[in-house]
């Protein structure tokens, strides 16, 4: 039987501005930990740097990707773009 597919997206995962980890990125942790990888492909992604957690998922042998967006315009933006429609086309 085929591995249902599941991306999770989160904007950040990692601190930001002094602020401890949000409740949102310990809940994709958590979900993390509990899935069942026998039955599930999961990725997780994040739109900007890849953050301490997301080292964290990775440890748990789940697929990780950082897009890299740090903002939504000019070149950088246009490249972490790219990036994010093409990973989404496969």
């Amino acid at each position: 039987m085929s591995k249902i597919t599941l991306f999770l997206l989160a904007d950040t995962l990692d601190a930001y501005y002094g602020n401890p980890i949000g409740g949102a990125e310990k809940q994709i942790l958590a979900f993390c930990q509990r899935i069942d990888t026998e039955k599930f492909e999961l990725t997780v992604g994040c739109l900007s740097g890849p953050g301490r957690l997301l080292g964290e998922i990775a440890k748990l042998d789940i697929r990780t990707i950082s897009f890299g967006f740090k903002r939504f315009y000019g070149l950088m933006g246009i490249k972490a773009g790219l990036k994010f429609s093409a990973f989404l086309r496969n």
